[in-house]
């Protein structure tokens, strides 16, 4: 290695747990690095067979070591990689993941003279050959935390001072053994960490089939509790803005729909709820209770009324005002109405005239577009014949539906089907042409 600055050392840590065949790919991105002071740690998390240096890499490069430790989980593994970490930054990757070539070259350049910054790239989720592509925007790492995570962890380049100083990443039962990045950058975040982008795609997230990502009742279960953890930590500290106060009640109102966790949002939030008050002036407040309102006009069960009556307090009344608008140079994420699909009126109402026609209406598939079509079947008076969801339990019952296994659900030539999914759309409708569902099938993909 010629001219290599040791001031900008970086230390890639590594977890992996029976992941030896993946391993390959990621070292090998990593050897493949233009900076070149690096050291790449990874750490065996008691893999049934012991980890090794890929053979296929050819002779060991003096740059990887490999340590061995227990079966303690991911979070565990990346604390022990800290420990051991020489570098002035720190760069975490998974066994499954890739960085691009120059990645830490790029993030180094930006982080070098920022001593109270971390630093993220632009992202590529692939999922066999398919792949889409992101770079994290937002105000603030505060600001874009409270939204959600902002990126995928090896999106990252961190201090390792600071990484050490906020205690790594947590190993209690809060983060539920998922989403341990998402409570790392919050505890970032509330020791006002600032965030700086690299707009370029330098990091590649592969999806995998069967990975912890996939599971989506934990992921919720793992996000509420750690999202509302750090709430109680943000009203302790009293600096709430509000700004900030309309971004958690944006924040919440999202994932109660989209978990249909709103039992669990309400029982977790209502102890806190007085700290998020908003201001009867801000014409932000003003139009997020309006939005909120109409919510609680449209809700399913007595649970979703309940969580929108709680935040229907929070917000102000519309009132007689000046007509402001945000400019477009300063659009907020948790100024977008609430979910991402937006419903296009003229293809919708295809679809309802469609389904009218019908003797009654399954959807497949359970949640916030379940609620949708409820109330929309509802109110143009079109019977539903029950819900299809891929993991019903024998005998489930679903907002007062029979919910039952595809594989269980025979549709009669009169009756209709709804997709009631954004994300795996047409893998679902997939499934409907070779369950010879085509005929019944009602498209609305608009806003896909």
């Amino acid at each position: 290695m010629t001219n290599v600055d040791n001031s900008l050392h970086v230390s890639i840590i590594i977890p992996c747990f029976n992941q030896q065949v993946l391993l390959s790919r990621a070292l090998k991105s990593c050897l493949r690095q233009t900076h070149q002071a690096l050291e790449i740690i990874v750490v065996d998390d008691g893999s049934a067979q012991p980890i090794y240096y890929p053979q296929d890499l050819g002779p060991v490069d003096s740059r990887v070591s490999i340590v061995r430790q227990s079966n303690a989980g991911v979070a565990s593994a990346r604390n022990l990689g800290i420990a051991k970490a020489t570098g002035r930054f720190i760069k975490f990757l998974d066994a499954d993941d890739e960085l691009l070539p120059n990645c830490i070259s790029q993030q180094v350049n930006i982080l070098n003279n920022l001593p109270n910054h971390l630093c993220f790239c632009g992202y590529r989720l692939q999922k066999g050959q398919h792949y889409t592509e992101g770079v994290p925007k937002f105000d603030s790492l505060l600001q874009g935390i409270i939204m959600g995570n902002v990126a995928p962890l090896h999106a990252g380049l961190y201090h390792t001072e600071i990484v050490r100083k906020v205690g790594g990443f947590d190993t209690s039962t809060k983060s539920l053994a998922a989403l341990e990045d998402y409570d790392f950058h919050w505890k970032l975040a509330l020791a006002d960490i600032k965030a700086v982008t690299l707009h370029d795609i330098a990091v590649i997230y592969h999806k995998q089939p069967q990975g912890r990502s996939t599971n989506m009742q934990h992921h919720f279960t793992a996000y509420i509790r750690i999202l509302l953890h750090h709430l109680t930590t943000l009203v302790a500290q009293n600096t709430l803005t509000e700004a900030l106060k309309v971004t958690v009640i944006h924040s919440l109102a999202e994932l109660a729909m989209q978990s249909d966790r709103y039992e669990e949002c309400y029982s977790q939030f209502h102890t806190m709820v007085s700290a998020f008050l908003l201001s009867p002036v801000s014409l932000r407040a003003q139009r997020l209770g309006l939005t909120i309102s109409q919510r609680l006009s449209t809700a399913c069960s007595d649970d979703e009324a309940r969580w929108w009556q709680l935040l229907a307090t929070l917000c102000p009344t519309m009132t007689l005002s000046t007509e402001l608008t945000t400019p477009a140079y300063a659009f907020r994420c948790d100024t977008t109405p609430f979910a991402s699909q937006q419903f296009d009126a003229p293809v919708l109402a295809q679809a309802l005239h469609l389904l009218q026609q019908k003797t009654a209406v399954w959807l497949w598939g359970k949640g916030v577009w379940c609620r949708y079509w409820l109330h929309l079947l509802h109110t143009s008076n079109i019977a539903v014949a029950g819900i299809i969801d891929s993991q019903a339990q024998p005998d489930e019952h679903y907002l007062g539906y029979v919910c039952s296994p595809a594989q269980n659900v025979q549709l009669k030539p009169t009756e209709g089907l709804v997709i009631c999914s954004r994300d795996s759309y047409l893998h679902l409708r997939q499934h409907c042409i070779e369950r010879g569902w085509a005929a019944n099938l009602v498209d609305y993909i608009a806003g896909l």
